[in-house]
């Protein structure tokens, strides 16, 4: 198989005169000149190779050396070192080699498990590429988080809608690429701040909370404390469905939601460029969203009291 490897590899070599045809590479005069001078040389050399490849090699001319050289020691060794080296290169030219070849029956236990151990090699290349095209794919084919529905995967499996239910719509996400939601740290972090929040907007001096934060309780008790949502959730709800408040779900559909995340998404989008040109144009101090009031914490509930009241007109 090896002798077979290297015939082959041989077989594959180019030939010597291929590069000439690199010639149609050469742009301009100069660089063309110099590949012309470059071919004649090659011919040059070739034809004194071919003259001289059929003659005889020349002798050493021992006697001649030694008129030259002083120093007969040293003569005398690179001569028999000379004549030692012919007879063994003419001891070897001279041997059989595909006999010797075929008479080496051992050894090749060696290089069979080297093959062997290649190929499994290969094998595990291949499975894991496979894994990794597979994987890629499934991520590229994977749908939107605007595409989630309560009615398909999420009510067969508890704990993503659990994780679904917790993590996209529950808790901020500023900064959940460096803390973890599921560490102890951030269950200390999100219970503290809930008590603040709690004793802020609540105003009840509820402290014993039963072991339970917000995103476990019902769905009343996070709007009793967070209004802004339930406003928002509510006005969503009653155009989407075109329904009566006193029948709004305790749950929403998950997919309904998404939406609402996509249609603020979009408005910000929508008004933050509104708000850069006037900003750029006017080079004033301070600029300030369409639809937001301009001191939010003092006039933003009259604010919105007048738009909802002008929207409610229309």
């Amino acid at each position: 198989m090896m002798r077979r490897g290297i015939r082959s590899s041989l077989r594959a070599l180019p030939r010597r005169d291929r590069w000439h045809m690199l010639q149609e590479y050469a742009v301009g005069e100069s660089n063309q000149e110099e590949f012309r001078k470059l071919r004649v040389r090659d011919g040059q050399v070739t034809t004194l190779v071919d003259s001289t490849s059929s003659a005889a090699a020349k002798t050493i001319d021992w006697a001649a050396w030694d008129s030259r050289i002083s120093n007969k020691e040293v003569l005398g060794c690179l001569k028999s070192f000379h004549e030692q080296q012919s007879v063994l290169l003419e001891t070897v030219l001279k041997e059989d080699h595909s006999a010797s070849i075929k008479k080496q029956t051992e050894g090749w236990e060696l290089f069979d498990a080297a093959v062997t151990s290649c190929q499994k090699s290969v094998e595990k290349s291949e499975q894991i590429l496979q894994n990794g095209a597979r994987a890629l794919w499934i991520s590229f084919q994977n749908p939107p988080i605007s595409m989630l529905s309560q009615s398909e995967w999420l009510d067969a499996d508890q704990y993503w809608q659990a994780f679904v239910e917790k993590h996209h719509f529950y808790h901020n996400h500023l900064l959940s690429a460096v803390e973890d939601p599921e560490s102890k740290d951030y269950d200390a972090k999100t219970k503290a701040d809930l008590k603040k929040r709690w004793e802020t907007f609540d105003g009840r001096g509820t402290t014993r909370q039963n072991n339970k934060l917000l995103y476990q309780r019902p769905s009343f008790e996070y709007y009793d404390v967070f209004r802004g949502p339930l406003i928002e959730h509510m006005i969503f709800y009653l155009t989407k469905t075109g329904g009566d408040a006193r029948t709004f779900p305790e749950m929403m559909p998950t997919k309904w939601y998404a939406e609402i995340y996509d249609i603020r998404f979009k408005l910000y989008n929508v008004l933050q460029r509104r708000k850069r040109q006037v900003h750029e144009a006017s080079w004033s101090r301070e600029a300030f969203h369409d639809f937001h009031p301009h001191d939010l914490e003092h006039d933003g509930e009259a604010y919105y009291s007048k738009l909802i009241a002008k929207e409610a007109a229309v």
